[in-house]
């Protein structure tokens, strides 16, 4: 197996991105009744976008010549599916109980990822679908197919379509309007000596109308999507929706890669960024758990008043929750992981 070069700039993302998905979840929570909510939410909804392009990036770059595939899924399954029993199963089964000993809702709670007091489980299964089914996305890279003909197709699928319905196949249904951004991601591995390493001095540009759309988003509340099932019918009668959301997200993802891009050529070490990217995974899998006991606790000792006293104190307010769930969920990894045997179940 060929060891490749970690790319510091890929690294820097990753810790980004992970900051990014805990503060969509707080934004709820802590933001919303501000009048920058409507900015903010439009901002950071649908950042799991930011997570399928750095995973199709580096699924280009490292994984899609180098591992056996029977390996390459092996190492998803430690990766991934025994850290989602770990943090989901014990909170289901809780559910469980307290729902009568329902197994229909068992069974669909962990096949779904939703319902157990974590909407956000759902990207687990989401994602080793995405990797269980790579060796497709390898032949049509191979035949020349995936970049000039599959991933537009898909992307305008993204741009067009929201998330799926939540019904048992809600992950499976998800791939559809999803997988775009992966593929982009790809795409910007495979070319990054063309692409990345050249445009990269305009980073400014692709943020900069990320914000735009983001600001027209929040001006004028462009934040309605249909959903997949609706998506095809919308697209076949000529009532499509722009997803704006995606569109924000196209732009910021390449302009995010390339910022830090340039931020590797002068910035050796970020620990900061190093250690989330680190713990990403693991703090993905943990951190509405911290968010729901944070979100009560603030209730309870009428810390949630700070938020609603003015706009700009809202908005401190909302920084300020979100960097403690951030720095709780990174504590509870680190503690986690100096227990013996637990270092392949919290998801590091």
């Amino acid at each position: 197996m060929e060891k490749k070069e970690t790319l510091k700039y890929m690294t820097y993302y990753r810790g980004f991105a992970i900051v990014m998905i805990v503060m969509v979840h707080c934004v709820t929570r802590f933001l919303k009744g501000n009048a920058t909510f409507e900015y903010g939410y439009a901002f950071l909804a649908h950042s799991t976008n930011l997570f399928l392009f750095i995973s199709g990036f580096l699924f280009e770059y490292l994984l899609y010549k180098k591992y056996p595939f029977k390996v390459f899924v092996e190492k998803k399954v430690r990766r991934l599916i025994i850290p989602y029993l770990f943090w989901a199963l014990p909170v289901a089964l809780v559910f469980f109980v307290l729902k009568g000993f329902d197994f229909k809702y068992l069974g669909w709670t962990m096949w779904t990822g939703l319902g157990h007091s974590n909407e956000a489980h759902w990207y687990i299964h989401f994602i080793f679908l995405v990797f269980l089914i790579s060796p497709v996305y390898v032949w049509l890279q191979n035949k020349k197919l995936l970049y000039p003909f599959v991933m537009p197709l898909f992307l305008l699928i993204t741009l067009f379509s929201g998330r799926a319905e939540k019904n048992i196949l809600f992950c499976e249904m998800n791939v559809f309007p999803l997988i775009g951004m992966f593929f982009l991601g790809m795409f910007f591995s495979h070319y990054r000596n063309k692409f990345v390493e050249r445009l990269y001095k305009y980073d400014c540009f692709f943020i900069l109308v990320g914000l735009v759309i983001v600001f027209l988003q929040g001006y004028y509340h462009l934040n309605t999507t249909l959903s997949f099932q609706n998506a095809i019918t919308a697209l076949m009668d000529g009532s499509a929706i722009m997803n704006y959301f995606s569109l924000n997200k196209i732009f910021l993802s390449v302009g995010f890669l390339l910022v830090f891009y340039r931020i590797s050529r002068y910035v050796t070490q970020i620990p900061l960024l190093e250690k989330l990217a680190h713990y990403s995974f693991a703090i993905y899998f943990v951190h509405v758990y911290i968010l729901s006991c944070v979100d009560k606790l603030s209730h309870i000792l009428g810390l949630y008043k700070l938020g609603l006293e003015s706009t700009v104190g809202g908005v401190l307010y909302f920084l300020l929750m979100s960097a403690i769930v951030i720095s709780l969920s990174a504590c509870v990894i680190y503690i986690l992981r100096k227990i013996p045997f637990t270092k392949d179940i919290v998801g590091v």
